[in-house]
């Protein structure tokens, strides 16, 4: 009776730990001068201060409406300016050793000195301000700790330079179409008011 209840306790235990272990990645978009994806702004200069990139994911073939917000990171300054700062990242949903699928979006904040105006990329967006996003790509095996043999896997980076389908592309971050086309109208009418001048 006693091998009985522990062997009960046991197969319990594995399948919670199997159950609640999630895999992690390496949020990053710099490894080496060799192995970078620098996202830039509309103009070709590269995102920085009061920029943020934010990492969507979701189990292997999750389509891009569905993908969830991970986390968030500030872009650097500087030398630094078109790479975000560099954290392990958790996967819900995801266990050690799957593959995830993967986005990377990114936005100016509006903070200047302040709070930020646009928290999220959704409020961005809404608000037209400069946003921009990656095309989706499936991760490599993640990180965290085995659920089946108890042992640390290695979490990767999103970027690799093995395999050019694990990476997420560069993009440049442009205004919403609506904001553009406010700019092309008012710019229109300041040569129709100067001709009438």
């Amino acid at each position: 009776m006693k091998k009985l209840l522990v062997a009960a306790v046991t197969m319990v235990a594995l399948a919670s730990v199997s159950s609640w272990a999630q895999g992690t990645i390496v949020f990053n978009n710099r490894i080496s001068s060799a192995v970078n994806v620098p996202i830039t702004m509309a103009g070709g200069n590269p995102a920085g201060a009061d920029y943020w990139a934010g990492l969507y994911a979701g189990p292997a073939g999750t389509a891009e409406g569905a993908l969830t917000l991970v986390g968030t990171s500030p872009f650097r300054t500087g030398a630094g300016a078109g790479f975000f700062t560099s954290t392990t990242m958790t996967i819900t949903g995801v266990q050690p050793g799957a593959s995830a699928a993967l986005q990377v979006r990114a936005w100016f904040s509006g903070a200047g000195a302040g709070t930020a105006q646009y928290g999220t990329y959704e409020a961005a967006v809404g608000g037209g301000a400069a946003n921009g996003k990656s095309s989706l790509f499936a991760s490599l095996p993640l990180g965290g700790i085995d659920p089946v043999t108890g042992n640390a896997v290695v979490s990767p980076n999103i970027i690799n330079n093995a395999n050019a389908a694990n990476n997420m592309d560069t993009f440049a971050l442009v205004p919403e179409p609506s904001v553009l086309a406010l700019g092309v109208l008012g710019a229109v009418a300041l040569l129709f008011r100067r001709r009438k001048a």
